[in-house]
């Protein structure tokens, strides 16, 4: 992180960041040490080497927070938001993970697929654009699948 900050414009976390590193390096015993990273760092999976810093994972909760204040209309200070979206936004995310995993189900996307490229597809395809196949025609008859099968 303190290579980051020197290479941007924020010159006091720099500077705040390496009088902390100096701190726990030089100054500060084990116990403050473990202080220290456990305030800053937090394992929501709970598996080995896991961790992530507290204020991004604050940030990513807000995104989350803030999309449900959107699409709902409630405010940010009312008590459904301060009972219940705040306080169970991580358990919602990883249920809503878990179940997509469970289910093999990928994340919805805003992009649409890319059309198949085998030959035998673009023939049909066109054959379905010449002959306006999916466009009403008044007078065109359509089968339902009950009477194809």
């Amino acid at each position: 992180m303190l290579f980051t900050f020197a290479g941007s414009s924020h010159n006091k976390y720099t500077g705040y960041l390496l009088d902390m590193i100096a701190f726990l390096e030089f100054d500060a015993g084990p116990e403050l040490w473990d202080l220290f990273l456990r305030n800053w760092l937090v394992n929501l999976s709970g598996e080995a080497g896991r961790y992530l810093e507290k204020d991004l994972m604050q940030e990513h909760h807000n995104d989350i927070l803030e999309g449900r204040v959107k699409r709902s209309g409630m405010e940010w200070d009312s008590k459904q938001m301060r009972d219940i979206h705040s306080r169970t936004v991580h358990h919602t995310e990883r249920i809503k993970k878990e179940m997509r995993l469970t289910l093999a189900l990928s994340p919805r996307g805003w992009k649409h697929p890319k059309p198949h490229d085998r030959p035998e597809i673009k023939i049909l395809l066109e054959a379905y654009r010449t002959t306006q196949l999916h466009t009403f025609r008044k007078g065109r008859r359509y089968m339902s699948m009950r009477l194809l099968s």
